[in-house]
């Protein structure tokens, strides 16, 4: 059986590709804590495949991606897919807007959502993390005033609630994903 390998932990978007590459094949879906594991996990041979973001619509080119593909291994793309990516504000149950103290998410994510957060959560501070799932992992501690900027699958797999839908600074949002 095939590995292919994805961002996690479980709810990213990187996963929801890796998924929607993986349909009717039989794979054993591995995640990893960064991209540039993922890439040097493919490099040596321990991964088959991977799934990594290339591109925004919004930020552009997602930088580590393409420069360690061009800079520090020879493997080749051997597939693409386009990800509508839509965000939302989430946070454990309970939590109000007003009662944040902290939103936490993937920089490209805090990025694509830069007018919500400047205008609908100013001077509430942001703090970059390893992926939207690790955000809404981090928002579900009992304890935390988080929230978190991810998926609705992510909201879901760690109890959260959705605060906000659809808060990326463009409807048109995507990503699209290359398979090395």
């Amino acid at each position: 059986m095939k590995k292919i390998g994805y961002l996690g932990p479980e709810g990213t978007f990187t996963q929801q590709a890796a998924m929607e590459y993986g349909k009717g094949q039989s794979y054993l879906y591995t995640q990893c804590s960064s991209i540039p594991e993922l890439i040097y996990k493919v490099d040596s041979g321990e991964l088959d495949e991977a799934v990594v973001p290339a591109e925004n619509a919004l930020e552009g080119t997602v930088n580590i991606t393409m420069d360690m593909l061009v800079h520090d291994v020879d493997l080749k793309i051997s597939g693409e897919l386009i990800l509508p990516i839509v965000h939302h504000l989430m946070a454990r149950p309970g939590l109000k807007i007003e009662d944040l103290q902290e939103i936490l998410s993937h920089p490209q994510a805090l990025a694509q959502c830069r007018k919500f957060l400047s205008s609908r959560l100013k001077g509430i501070a942001t703090r970059a993390v390893a992926s939207t799932a690790a955000a809404a992992k981090m928002a579900a501690d009992p304890l935390s005033y988080y929230g978190a900027i991810g998926n609705a699958e992510a909201a879901s797999l760690y109890g959260l609630q959705i605060l906000e839908e659809g808060i990326q600074d463009n409807d048109e949002n995507s990503t699209r994903f290359i398979i090395i």
